[in-house]
């Protein structure tokens, strides 16, 4: 499957919603509410380990996911954090197990 466009300022992709920039409120909203609640979570670790945490669970609806915290102390007194979000949807024509496999390699290689 190959994709792509070269959009304007000002273009949006009806089917792809991510590209209408008046979403990026709502999403800057979730992105704080996340934060939040993995600070919260690293007050629970930071005096066992304040180094790095993978964290990988399923949630209620059955979706997974997958928070590598590179370093918790830094999470927790950091002001202008930066985080790096990869969101997707499972097909049935993939071989997840794969992909999985190649994920896990990299989380090993993060902390090099």
């Amino acid at each position: 499957m190959e994709y792509s466009a070269v959009l304007g300022p000002d273009d949006v992709l009806s089917d792809k919603p991510f590209t209408d920039a008046a979403n990026t409120i709502r999403e800057v909203d979730v992105m704080r509410h996340m934060l939040l609640h993995e600070r919260e979570r690293a007050l629970e670790w930071v005096d066992i380990d304040p180094g790095s945490h993978t964290v990988r669970e399923h949630d209620e609806e059955g979706h997974r996911h997958l928070i590598v915290i590179p370093d918790t102390g830094r999470l927790l007194e950091t002001e202008n954090l930066t985080a790096v979000g990869f969101f997707g949807s499972p097909r049935d024509d993939v071989d997840h197990d794969v992909l999985f496999s190649l994920e896990d390699g990299l989380i090993e290689r993060m902390s090099h």
